[in-house]
C-alpha cells in the first residue's frame, strides 16, 4: 500500500540503485553475441581479413574451391594486387570480387577507389551520385589542388561518412575538414597536435585504425565520442602513451606487434568486449583480464611470452578465444571446462597441445583452427562445425589425404587449410597493413599525386618484401619459412 502511495518516492529509490550498480568496477551487460561468418570469395586470389584471426584463413583458391575465411559485419579484407574493402553481411555468404586499376568492383559498382590513378579521377568525374554514394572507402595520399578538391568535395557531398584511408598528414588534414567518416584508417602520418585535435572532433568516428603512427600521447582518443572499435599497430605504451581515461564506449581494441609487459596500460574500458593481441612483445602478465568481465573474444595470438591463462577463469562470457602458442597442454582441458559456451577457438602453433579430445566437450562450438602436434583423430566426430581450419604440424603428412578425408566426414562444414603466418615468421605481421599500402604506393608511384608533388616510393626492397612476404607464392624464391612457404596450398 505504502508503494503505491509514493511512486515518485519509489522511483528515485530505483535510480539510486541503478546508479549504485552501474558505477565503478560494476559490470556492465554485454550486448548480443554475433558470431562471425563463413564467406567465401571466388577467384583465383589469396585473400586475408582483419579479424581476430588475423593471418590465419589468409587463402587462395586450391583444387577449384573459393577462399573461405570467417568474417564479421565491418571487417577490412583485402586480396593478392587487390585494394581493401570493408565487408558487409548484406553482401552474402558468397563473394565475387573484381577489381579495376584503382579500386574494388563487387555487385557490378566500385565500393573501394584510391585516389592517385588518373584513371579513379577520371572515374570520379563521371560518377552519378548514387555510384559515390555505395562507395565503402577511399584511399587518399598527398595534398590535393583546386580541381581535385572539387571532386573530392563531390564525395563529401553524396557520401560523407565514407571510410577513409590516408597515408599523408596534409590529406588527412584536408579530408577530416570535409568528411565525416565512421572509419578511418591512418598509416605512417606523424599525428601532429592539430591532427589529433581533427580526429577528436569527428563526432560520427567508429573505427579508427593508427599503423606506425608516431605520437607521444593518446589522449586525444577520449574525446572521439563513438569511438568503438580502436585498431593500433606497434602500440608501445612507454613511448606513446598509456589509453587514457573515458574511452567508455570502447568495444573492440586490437593491438598488432605492440610491446608490453602486462595489460596496466588498458586503464579503464568498462565496455570492452573483444581484445586482440597479435605478436605482443615481452607480455607475460594477462592478470588484467579479469578486470573486463565483459570480454566476449580475446585473441593472444603470437604472444609467446603468455604461459599462465589462470585469469582467464573469471572470464565468464567468452565466446571466441585465440591461445597464446606456448599453452600447457593442461590448461586446454580447464579452459574447456570454465568455458563451455566457446564458439570459435583457435589453437594455432600451440607446440604443446598433444591431444584434442576435451575439444569435443563444447557443444557450441561453429569454428575451430587448430595447427599442433596432436592427432587429428577427434576431428573427425566434430559434426556441428561450421569451419575448421587444420595446420601442418608433422613432417611427410599427407596434407591433401587428410583434408579431403575431413571433408568425406564433415560434408557440412567448410573445411581449410590454415595459414599459420605467425608461427616462427612473426615478423610477418609488421607488415599489416603494409600489403594495403604497397599497394597503394605502387599505384601513386605510377600515377601524378594531387598537385604533382613527387610521390612517397617505398624502397624497392622493401615494397618487394612486403609482396613477397605477405603473399609468398606470388613471387618466385619468396619463402620466409616451411610454415608460409606452402600457404598456397590453403583451400
Amino acid at each position: 500500500m505504502r508503494a503505491a502511495r509514493h511512486p515518485v518516492a519509489w522511483a528515485c529509490l530505483a535510480a539510486v540503485l541503478v546508479a549504485a550498480t552501474s558505477g565503478r568496477g560494476a559490470p556492465i551487460p554485454p550486448r548480443a553475441w554475433v558470431p562471425p561468418c563463413v564467406v567465401t570469395v571466388s577467384g583465383d586470389e589469396a585473400w586475408m581479413a582483419r579479424s581476430p584471426v588475423f593471418g590465419l584463413t589468409y587463402a587462395g583458391a586450391h583444387e577449384g574451391l573459393p577462399a573461405a575465411m570467417l568474417l564479421r559485419d565491418g571487417d577490412l579484407i583485402w586480396g593478392k594486387d587487390f585494394p581493401p574493402f570493408p565487408y558487409r553481411t548484406s553482401d552474402g555468404l558468397a563473394l565475387a570480387v573484381t577489381k579495376n586499376s584503382f579500386g574494388v568492383i563487387l555487385r557490378g559498382g566500385p565500393v573501394t577507389v584510391f585516389l592517385g590513378d588518373d584513371a579513379a579521377w577520371e572515374w570520379l568525374k563521371g560518377a552519378t551520385p548514387e555510384e559515390v554514394s555505395a562507395l565503402r572507402l577511399v584511399g587518399l595520399g598527398g595534398e590535393a589542388g583546386s580541381e581535385q578538391l572539387d571532386l573530392v568535395q563531390k564525395i563529401a557531398d553524396a557520401n560523407p561518412h565514407v571510410g577513409l584511408f590516408v597515408t599523408d598528414g596534409e590529406a588527412l588534414d584536408q579530408a577530416l575538414a570535409m568528411f565525416s567518416p565512421q572509419r578511418l584508417w591512418v598509416e605512417r602520418v606523424p599525428l601532429t597536435q592539430d591532427l589529433k585535435g581533427r580526429i577528436a572532433t569527428q563526432s560520427r568516428l567508429e573505427t579508427l585504425l593508427l599503423m606506425d603512427c608516431e605520437t607521444s600521447d593518446l589522449g586525444f582518443l577520449a574525446r572521439v565520442p563513438m569511438l568503438h572499435t580502436l585498431i593500433i599497430g606497434g602500440w608501445c605504451p612507454e613511448k606513446m602513451g598509456p589509453l587514457p581515461d573515458g574511452l567508455n564506449v570502447l568495444g573492440s581494441l586490437q593491438v598488432h606487434m605492440g610491446e608490453m609487459k602486462d595489460l596496466s596500460a588498458l586503464g579503464r574500458l568498462p565496455r570492452l568486449e573483444e581484445l586482440v593481441l597479435v605478436n605482443v612483445q615481452g607480455l607475460t602478465d594477462i592478470g588484467g583480464v579479469a578486470d573486463l568481465a565483459n570480454l566476449r573474444t580475446l585473441v593472444l595470438q603470437g604472444c609467446g611470452d603468455v604461459t599462465d591463462l589462470e585469469p582467464l577463469r573469471n572470464l565468464k562470457n567468452l565466446r571466441w578465444l585465440a591461445l597464446p602458442p606456448a599453452t600447457p597442454a593442461r590448461q586446454l582441458d580447464d579452459i574447456v571446462r570454465d568455458h563451455p559456451d566457446l564458439e570459435v577457438l583457435v589453437a594455432v602453433g600451440c607446440g604443446n597441445v598433444t591431444d584434442l579430445a576435451c575439444v569435443r566437450r563444447l557443444e557450441n562450438l561453429t569454428a575451430l583452427l587448430v595447427a599442433t602436434p596432436a592427432p587429428a583423430g577427434p576431428l573427425y566426430h566434430m559434426k556441428g562445425l561450421t569451419y575448421l581450419a587444420v595446420g601442418e604440424t608433422k613432417d611427410g603428412e599427407d596434407w591433401a589425404q587428410t583434408l579431403a578425408a575431413l571433408r568425406h566426414a564433415l560434408p557440412e562444414t567448410t573445411v581449410v587449410r590454415v595459414a599459420p603466418l605467425c608461427l616462427g615468421s612473426g615478423w610477418i605481421l609488421l607488415l599489416l597493413p603494409a600489403a594495403v599500402a604497397a599497394w597503394w604506393l605502387a599505384r601513386r608511384a605510377r600515377a601524378p599525386t594531387w598537385r604533382g608533388r613527387s610521390p612517397h616510393r617505398p624502397r624497392k626492397a622493401c615494397a618487394t618484401a612486403c609482396s613477397q612476404a605477405v603473399f609468398p607464392f606470388s613471387a618466385a624464391g619468396a619463402r620466409p619459412g616451411r610454415a608460409v612457404a606452402r600457404v598456397g596450398d590453403t583451400a
